[in-house]
């Protein structure tokens, strides 16, 4: 008998079943299976033609023990961007060389704990294969693989998981402690107390999480519904803030609760436009993306490339609240919240490294808008942190998204190459289009219009990172 659970596209799983029915559960759950993830055959791997044959109560197991983390863990650990595997440990290589010992060995600890919840590899107890991660971020899924990696709606992912588990768990038989075991397992996946759903929904330690609740109850401080564990507001925008110290979290969290519920219909309505206009496939990288729903927003609101456009009016025209708080820490520039119970609300942190010129506001609220536009039914449903924990192709789009808006690149890029003056015809742009001189030297860079060498070495002096211009 042949089973199959899941989308070749995302993942897809085949199993062929050793028998018909067995006494023990190792023997009723023995089959022939094959995964594929992004259209890509995993397991067994190797490119081997066989299936990989192996008793799969293990892996119902695995999964009814790690289903908290996979429901409610968002992020990969560190700050890391979304990847292939080879990709995240390249860059927790170049991370942990700037570490003392120490802590890269308290941070390796963290990572084989990660890896033990999300790493299908480490469900066959004996069997041999292929990492395979499932990363949750927002209401979308990182597949990584060892050499590549998709992210795709969380939902199918779970149906997948969840269809394959209920079918081992459907051939075990009644008379058997290690069925019933991972029948009552399965069965509470997803239960747990209120402080660890919160832990592991936000990644804050106890002790911190402590201390922004107060003497609050938990469930009250967090705006959870009774006995409905779902992500809030305030836990995704502590979780993406996890960096910061707990005084300035506080106070983010204290905006939001702030922050009513308000209704948005225009821009729901050009978010529901973007989301279908926005190109997807392989040859679209995010910053690609970013830069054609620029172009289709600035077509909607009737600006053309020649003309500046104002982002702080276009949010207050969306009915999107703009509040301003001081942290303590300049590594926020903003937390933009979205939800059932609050906003949509941009909170300026006026310390912010942007925020302290007029331009740099402008670059914060047009990155907001990218988020506002493309992020809140995907990869960020609920809070985003300008500056802080971020999905990065998520913050890529959303840069390339605000850059574009602001300075098309295509008016940058002729008037650099049609110039006898380069500096004053940085200082020119900079000031029709109310951005800095780092965004009109990066958008003539990016704007693929051949710029003499001479221009090219003008621009470098404009840019923070001049050795990667």
């Amino acid at each position: 008998m042949v089973e199959t659970f899941g989308e070749k596209d995302a993942i897809f799983l085949e199993v062929r079943w050793s028998a018909e029915s067995a006494t023990t559960s190792t023997d009723a759950t023995r089959g022939a299976l094959r995964l594929w993830a992004h259209g890509r055959q995993v397991w067994p791997g190797r490119d081997l033609d066989e299936a990989l044959e192996w008793t799969w109560i293990e892996f119902a197991e695995f999964l009814a023990r790690s289903w908290r983390w996979f429901l409610w863990e968002n992020g990969f650990p560190f700050e890391l961007s979304g990847g292939s595997i080879r990709q995240v440990y390249a860059d927790l290589n170049r991370r942990w060389d700037l570490l003392s010992m120490a802590a890269r060995e308290e941070e390796e600890e963290d990572l084989y704990s990660f890896e033990e919840r999300h790493d299908l590899g480490r469900a066959l107890m004996g069997a041999v294969a292929p990492p395979v991660w499932f990363v949750r971020e927002g209401n979308m899924c990182w597949i990584s693989t060892p050499d590549a990696a998709v992210l795709v709606p969380f939902g199918i992912v779970e149906e997948a998981l969840r269809g394959f588990v209920e079918a081992v768990i459907s051939r075990l038989p009644d008379a058997d402690k290690r069925a019933s075991a991972v029948r009552a397992a399965w069965d509470t996946r997803a239960q747990a107390t209120t402080g660890e759903f919160v832990s592991i929904a936000t990644g804050l330690e106890g002790g911190v999480v402590s201390r922004l609740q107060g003497g609050h109850d938990p469930a009250s401080f967090w705006e959870l519904d009774a006995d409905d564990f779902i992500v809030t507001e305030l836990m995704a925008a502590a979780r993406s803030a996890a960096a910061l110290p707990t005084s300035d979290t506080a106070q983010m969290l204290k905006a939001i609760r702030s922050a009513p519920r308000q209704a948005t219909s225009a821009l729901d309505n050009l978010s529901g436009m973007a989301l279908q206009q926005v190109p997807t496939g392989p040859e679209w990288y995010p910053y690609d993306q970013g830069y054609f729903v620029a172009d289709w927003l600035r077509s909607q609101i009737g600006v053309a490339s020649q003309d500046a456009v104002n982002p702080e009016e276009l949010l207050r025209q969306w009915s999107v609240q703009i509040h301003t708080l001081k942290l303590s820490t300049d590594a926020v520039d903003a937390v933009a919240s979205w939800g059932p119970k609050h906003g949509p609300v941009v909170i300026l942190n006026i310390v912010g490294p942007h925020n302290k010129s007029r331009r740099g506001l402008r670059a914060t609220y047009a990155h907001e808008i990218a988020h506002l536009l493309l992020d809140r039914t995907t990869a960020l449903p609920l809070a985003e942190v300008m500056g802080g924990r971020a999905v990065g192709t998520t913050e890529e789009r959303a840069r390339a998204f605000a850059a574009q808006l602001l300075l098309p690149k295509e008016e940058a890029g002729r008037a650099l190459a049609n110039t006898t003056d380069p500096t004053y015809t940085v200082r020119s742009l900079q000031s029709r289009y109310g951005v800095s001189q780092e965004i009109v030297a990066w958008q003539a860079r990016n704007s693929e219009i051949q710029l003499s060498a001479d221009v090219h070495a003008v621009l470098r002096q404009f840019v923070s990172r001049p050795w990667r211009f």
